[in-house]
Order: C-alpha cells, then structure tokens, then sequence
C-alpha cells in the first residue's frame, strides 16, 4: 500500500520564515497544516544538529525534551509530536519531515517554564535565551 504523503503548497527555501536574526524554512501543506522542517526547529532554538539528529528523524528534539530539567514540563501529546513529524514532500521534491509551527512555541514555553523554576541545565541557557525571543 502506497503511503499518503502530503505535498506542501505554500513555501520555499528562499522565502523562509524570519524570527528574530533566523530564517526558517516553513510550508503550508495541502490540508493546511503550517510546518517547519528539524533544521529550521534546530536553528530556532539555537541548537546544532549534533550526533543525536543522525540516527532517526527527531532524535535530536526528543533527546533535549528528555533531559532532567525539561522533561517534567513535557505533555504526552506534545512528545507524541516531536517524536512523530510529518512526512512531506516539499516544492522542491523528494521528501521532508516536518514539525507542526505550534511545537516550535510549546517547546519554548517548557524551556522558559524549566527555567522559571530554576531546574534548566546552565548548558541550556542560550537556548532559553533565543526562546524569549
């Protein structure tokens, strides 16, 4: 059985999304679902790709949400969506994964939540900082 993959109509590299001094590649896709792809999440956050991110698609993202300090602040279904992205197929062909846009603010409001309550890593620190933004 052939799989559905949902192509994006709206987007493009060069016309990324721009927060703060970031350009993100995002994309609208056919049923209207807003996505950003692993590397624009990444480069939101501040964060590098690292050995986490080679493995499997979203390793790097659930292994950060998975530390000590962020974990508790981690619903299911915000997990269940780190864990799981979306297969696209972008204007430029082949396939991507994507997240849903909204990850992009949850994750920044359990960042800033771990930090408000003093159990954010010192490492993670930079990271808290590019999510105020």
């Amino acid at each position: 059985m052939k799989e559905n993959i949902l192509r994006a109509t709206f987007g493009s590299p060069d016309r990324p999304l721009r927060l703060g001094d970031k350009d993100i590649p995002a994309y609208v896709l056919e049923d209207g679902t807003r996505v950003l792809v692993l590397g624009g999440m990444l480069k939101a956050l501040n964060m590098k790709m690292g050995s986490a991110g080679k493995k499997t698609i979203g390793d790097r993202l659930s292994k950060f949400v998975n530390t000590r300090g962020i974990k508790p602040y981690v619903s299911n279904d915000l997990m269940d969506r780190i864990t799981n992205p979306i297969k696209f197929g972008p204007p430029t062909g082949g396939v991507a994964y994507g997240y849903e846009a909204t990850v992009l603010a949850d994750i920044c409001d359990i960042v800033l939540e771990s930090r408000k309550s003093g159990s954010l890593n010192f490492q993670q620190e930079h990271i808290a900082m590019q999510c105020e933004i």
